[in-house]
């Protein structure tokens, strides 16, 4: 059994070529490394980013079946004009496409989206999903300094709801400002903050309570949105600024899906507690420094620690892996759906021993034979209901709206 690698970024080398040649709308700047854009030079482009053939070793020696492939949000471009970020996106999605289709069924992708415009953004993710088979689409936490509620992305929920198609939000400027500089905090606390209050911000907006089939996959465990949704739910019955309230904290988590990359197992135990176990997908962040090296290692871990057994899977497994086939091609829907936060723990005999890297490939440790590993993730399902739950009237596709959007009037 293996695992599905939901967070992973991937630069197609031939989009570097042609920032280099001036064939895109993006060039590359005097050192070589970097693409320019209006508001300054991206971080210098990775090598590891930019080649497949290199990481299959490294999926294979974590049991990692496929990748679904990121676009570095560095570089997606949401500074630029709309008519340049359709040009720049379709080029960095077509370069993808092709890379991809060179390594059949070790690889996925999600589309960049030029979400400078939502109208282009919507037209991209249509196209991606439906000619180039992408799972989806990733999207940033504000669009140049715009919020995502405010930054006239309508188009892109409804083409999104109606695709069935993931929406993977991934910070990339951060809030803080000068105060993140020292210590890589920019990363280790922008990035958490910033996906916690865009998802924030969605959900009080009503996003999802005018597109209830929206499903979008947030980076790095949800930020601390699992620790504060509580917070923001009392805040809404008791403090002013707001139009509704929310009568329980799992009308927000239930809104969203959340990857696994907490780099402290009790942070992983504590997501596993909050949402069901389908909501949640592995992820690595491979090639970046924050990689989370062990992913199997870390899920197994933090489940034993949840309480979480095999004896959690959902009742109905047939119908429910039926119903995320219109999840994307990134799902192995031959198989069911999993439980143990979309894993499961099984006990798996193999003749030889087998590695678990402790930090970076040239770091490993032997494990042995009758190890306990972590088997596969089915990422993201159809919010077709709470299949580890007793049937009642609240789980009708009516009810299930009024319960996930959470709403009450407040009086």
């Amino acid at each position: 059994m293996s695992m599905i690698d939901m967070h992973a970024h991937y630069v197609s080398p031939s989009v570097l070529h042609q920032a280099a040649a001036g064939s895109v709308p993006v060039g590359m700047a005097p050192d070589g490394r970097s693409l320019r854009f209006p508001s300054g030079p991206s971080r210098p482009v990775p090598p590891r980013l930019c080649d497949l053939t290199d990481r299959l070793p490294w999926m294979d020696e974590r049991s990692i079946d496929r990748q679904i492939l990121s676009p570095w949000m560095d570089i997606t471009g949401d500074d630029l004009d709309p008519e340049t970020a359709a040009r720049w996106c379709r080029a960095m999605n077509d370069g993808t496409a092709a890379d991809v289709a060179g390594h059949a069924g070790r690889f996925g992708a999600l589309a960049a989206l030029p979400v400078v415009d939502g109208r282009a953004a919507a037209a991209e993710l249509g196209r991606c999903v439906r000619d180039l088979d992408f799972g989806g689409g990733a999207i940033p936490t504000q669009v140049a300094g715009a919020d995502l509620d405010g930054a006239g992305l309508e188009p892109l929920w409804e083409a999104a709801s109606e695709l069935a198609a993931v929406l993977f939000m991934h910070p990339f400027r951060v809030l803080g400002g000068s105060r993140m500089r020292a210590h890589f905090l920019n990363n280790v606390c922008g990035n958490p903050f910033e996906t916690t209050l865009a998802a924030l911000r969605l959900y009080f907006d009503g996003t999802f309570e005018r597109w209830p089939d929206l499903r979008i996959l947030l980076a790095h465990g949800g930020g601390v949105l699992p620790t504060l949704a509580g917070r923001a739910a009392h805040a809404s019955r008791h403090a002013p600024g707001f139009e509704r309230a929310v009568d329980h904290p799992d009308s927000i988590l239930e809104c969203f899906y959340y990857d696994t990359i907490l780099h402290d197992r009790r942070a992983l135990t504590l997501l596993m507690n909050a949402v069901e176990p389908a909501r949640i997908a592995a992820g690595t962040d491979y090639p970046f420094p924050m990689i989370l090296d062990r992913p199997t290692d870390h899920a197994r871990e933090a489940a034993a620690q949840a309480g979480r057994t095999e004896d959690d899977r959902p009742r109905d497994q047939s119908r429910q892996a039926e119903q995320t086939k219109s999840a994307g091609p990134f799902l192995n829907t031959e198989t069911p759906m999993r439980s143990v936060t979309g894993l499961d723990v099984v006990e798996e005999h193999r003749p030889v021993g087998f590695s678990y890297p402790m930090s970076y490939p040239w770091q490993q440790r032997s494990v042995g034979a009758n190890a306990r590993r972590v088997g596969e993730c089915c990422p993201v399902t159809s919010r077709a209901g709470l299949p580890s739950r007793p049937w009642s009237p609240a789980m009708s596709r009516r009810g299930r709206r009024c319960r996930r959007a959470g709403w009450r009037r407040r009086r």
